[in-house]
């Protein structure tokens, strides 16, 4: 098809036009940007109006240009995606534009090479309905750069609701063009509102959106030096070349001065790892048949693996992270890939790049040897019908580029997090992942997927049984000589006392609008916005514990190591990794999780069958689950009487009437907040005498004084309110069990663990013990006279189980 130059000249002036009167009404553009032929095309048409509109002596806000690195993406389209970028850069440089490239990666829990091999998540299949992975590598990522980038326009006074150019086309598929039409997208601003509220959420504007693909093409074709229209890069010939090696010959005619044809297509290329695709990566495997592209070879052959496998429940682990409410039962199920398939694959990865950093360094050597020419894929790039500065080009970018390792996906932060992982869930031995880096990289035990694996066929998913509930396993606490030698700032490896939700009331029982927090102890994790390593903690832990760490999975093999889990807690002692924001209690009940698959006989090597054969069918499953509600209802209505008649009595003693739902949450609240207050402030009075000056970062006087402050409020209201008749027996017995219980801690020494589970924790000293245990066991005996003398009904203790064991 023959493209006439007036025909993609009109198209481009169109854009332009369209781009300069954004930029000229002060919009800032943010470009999603994945470099392609469609989003490249996009940027250059706003990026030729910013020049011009600046040449004209306006003013060019900022230009956001949004790319997403899934680090999974196929080598060769990274490396080119990179070389885009910093001819941007430069560009940008060059015409004084403030262009702001903004690249982002998915958060480290959710990279394809942690989410797969730590046990945690099956690729995504090509029939399966979700596209997750096209939301955790790319929108996520891609919406929080965004989120990120509005609030640094927002501080610098433009508006919040950048305009986000999209390279979408109609004439791609009659999908997206039904999808397009419906979203309103096209040449022009569209605006995206919240259905509920009607505030705008979003501004799009697809440029391209009547564009035919040769359109593009012929734009690209005519971009760049000595051309028609202007370009951020030298040209845009390495955009065709990529297409052509990924797709074959798409010809169309350059409408520019020249006539040569310019072969490309609108294929598309994906993530190396892309199991979406089907039994074959049509855009890979037809570059691997191009001699230049043969270091990819063995990231495909383990894609293909992974389809092939896909319905192998042989190398699934056969156990649910999720246990029934009601029962306790865990669903078992074949999931995730298995011990031995998790360990083979982080084998096979560090295996391929161990080899690509091996080829590398051979070709480099070739090269400084004055031998490049005869390299197999120098050769392939001069056999091509191009033209002779074209093929130059090419080579030399190629021979540059080759002398570097074009792929790492097992770096340092991916294979911590697999150990990590692997610990936490009980999946490996202690340190497991570590050891086969050692045995790979070291040692030189290369492993790497099969060129050609047979397809299992579909077969009917197992019936799902039920495993019993499991063990219950203490607070993991995450102790050890790094957590004894702990300081106020070095904090992991202690608990901590962290919030929980209350519920909105103050003490005296009236509404309050400030959030009200109980506590829980908790093992202290360091704590960031999400996920990730301290990059000084984890090289110092690579460097100064890799022996200790792989002495402690030869301990475990030896029966020296109790638990799979101790691995995990050597990372947070050592206070090389964090956990999300508010994530210690989930990070802890992970831990405690994974030991309880140890005591049950779950843990990642346990044989399925073994597993099953103490399993019930689903249908015993339903109808336990079914006695088990009848029953907890019948206990919540019984419980609910109880209640109702206590609240009346408390309510009588206090002569009032109407205050029956204040006396209630009152009481609840007391028995949730109190003990744990009362005890953290005698820990603090005791750090204090001992001349404790901080504690977590904050000064002990501090915290004393706003943990004396609260007590003394709950003090007045339990025995001075209006409530106080009903509520000053539950003081005083909760007075008299905390220091009760300090001075048993006292009694049994610093490392006795119940001290944090009672919530005094680090503060408490422990100089003069035994003399100061005394003080408090009068104490307690004072407090519960207090109580006797209110006269307090006997049937309180029984009923309300204030302080069970």
């Amino acid at each position: 098809m023959e493209i006439h130059p007036m025909d993609i000249e009109d198209l481009r002036d169109d854009a332009v036009e369209k781009f300069r009167s954004l930029i000229a009404a002060g919009e800032v553009l943010a470009f999603a940007t994945s470099f392609g032929k469609d989003s490249t095309a996009s940027l250059n048409l706003g990026l030729e109006a910013a020049v011009a509109h600046q040449a004209a002596g306006g003013t060019v806000p900022p230009i956001l240009v949004l790319h997403t690195d899934t680090t999974v993406e196929n080598p060769a389209v990274r490396a080119y995606a990179d070389e885009m970028i910093e001819a941007l850069r430069a560009f940008s440089r060059r015409q004084r534009l403030d262009v702001r490239v903004i690249v982002s990666q998915p958060s480290l829990l959710t990279q394809w090479p942690v989410q797969v091999v730590s046990g945690r998540r099956l690729p995504t299949f090509a029939n399966r309905a979700h596209r997750r992975c096209s939301v955790d590598y790319k929108r996520t990522p891609a919406e929080r750069a965004l989120a990120h980038a509005k609030a640094g326009l927002a501080e610098a006074g433009y508006a919040d609701r950048p305009v986000v150019v999209l390279g979408t086309r109609m004439d791609e598929s009659a999908g997206r063009a039904i999808r397009m039409e419906k979203r309103g997208e096209g040449a022009h601003v569209n605006e995206i509102k919240d259905p509920e509220t009607g505030a705008v959420t979003q501004r799009t504007f697809a440029p391209i959106a009547a564009w035919t693909t040769d359109d593009v093409w012929a734009y690209l074709a005519n971009a760049g030096e000595g051309q028609a229209f202007s370009a951020f890069t030298r040209d845009f010939r390495e955009t065709i070349d990529l297409y052509k090696d990924s797709a074959g010959e798409c010809v169309i005619v350059n409408a520019g001065a020249s006539t040569q044809p310019a072969a490309a297509c609108g294929a598309r290329h994906g993530c190396w790892a892309c199991t979406v695709a089907g039994s074959s990566d049509k855009s890979m495997e037809t570059m691997l048949t191009q001699p230049q592209y043969a270091y990819m070879q063995r990231l495909n052959d383990l894609r293909n693996w992974l389809v092939a496998t896909q319905n192998d429940f042989g190398i699934r682990r056969w156990i649910s992270r999720k246990t029934d409410p009601v029962t306790g039962y865990t669903p078992i199920i074949p999931a995730d890939y298995d011990a031995k398939t998790t360990r083979w694959l982080l084998a096979v990865l560090i295996s391929m790049d161990v080899a690509e950093a091996e080829r590398a360094e051979a070709f480099a050597r070739r090269v400084k040897a004055g031998d490049a020419e005869n390299d197999p894929g120098v050769q392939a790039i001069r056999a091509t019908a191009a033209e002779a500065d074209l093929i130059e080009q090419r080579v030399a970018r190629y021979i540059e580029r080759m002398q570097s390792p074009q792929f790492q996906v097992v770096t340092q932060e991916v294979l911590a997090t697999i150990d990590f992982l692997w610990s936490v869930d009980a999946l490996h031995p202690p340190h497991e992942a570590l050891k086969v880096w050692e045995e790979v990289v070291n040692e030189g035990h290369r492993v790497f997927a099969p060129g050609y694996t047979p397809t299992v066929a579909a077969q009917k998913t197992p019936a799902k049984l039920w495993h019993p509930a499991l063990p219950a396993t203490g607070p993991v606490g995450v102790h050890g000589a790094v957590a004894d030698m702990a300081t106020a700032d070095r904090g992991p490896g202690l608990y901590r006392l962290i919030p929980g939700k209350g519920e909105g009331l103050r003490p005296d029982g009236r509404e309050d609008d400030r959030p009200q927090r109980a506590s829980e102890a908790v093992a202290a994790m360091d704590e960031i916005d999400r996920f990730g390593w301290d990059a000084e903690g984890l090289a110092n832990f690579l460097a100064f514990e890799w022996n200790t760490s792989l002495q402690t999975n030869a301990d475990w093999q030896a029966g020296r190591v109790a638990s799979r889990t101790e691995a995990a807690l050597r990372y947070l002692r050592f206070g090389a990794v964090s956990v999300g924001s508010g994530q210690s209690r989930s990070m802890e009940a992970k831990i405690r999780r994974g030991r309880s698959w140890e005591a049950a006989g779950l843990a990642g090597d346990a044989d399925p069958e073994a597993i099953r054969a103490r399993c019930i069918p689903d249908a015993d499953h339903a109808a336990l689950k079914g006695r088990m509600e009848v029953a907890a209802d019948t206990e919540a209505d019984a419980t609910e009487g109880r209640e109702r008649r206590l609240d009346h009595r408390y309510a009588r003693r206090a002569g009032v009437r109407d205050d029956v739902r204040a006396i209630r949450q009152a009481r609840a609240r007391m028995k949730r907040e109190l003990p744990a207050l009362r005890a953290h402030l005698l820990g603090l009075e005791s750090a204090q005498a001992e001349g404790l000056t901080e504690i977590e970062g904050e000064a002990v006087e501090d915290r004393l004084r706003r943990f004396t402050r609260d007590w003394k409020e709950w003090t007045r209201v339990a025995t001075q309110g209006p409530l106080a008749a009903a509520l000053a027996p539950l003081y005083w017995r909760i007075e008299a069990t905390v220091q009760a219980r300090c001075a048993t801690v006292l009694e049994a020494g610093p490392h006795d663990p119940r001290r944090f589970l009672w919530r005094f924790g680090l503060a408490l000293s422990y100089a003069n013990a035994g003399r100061r245990a005394v003080e408090h066991r009068g104490r307690s005996r004072a407090a519960e006279q207090a109580r006797t003398d209110l006269r307090a009904p006997a049937v309180e203790d029984v009923q309300l189980g204030l302080f069970a064991a």
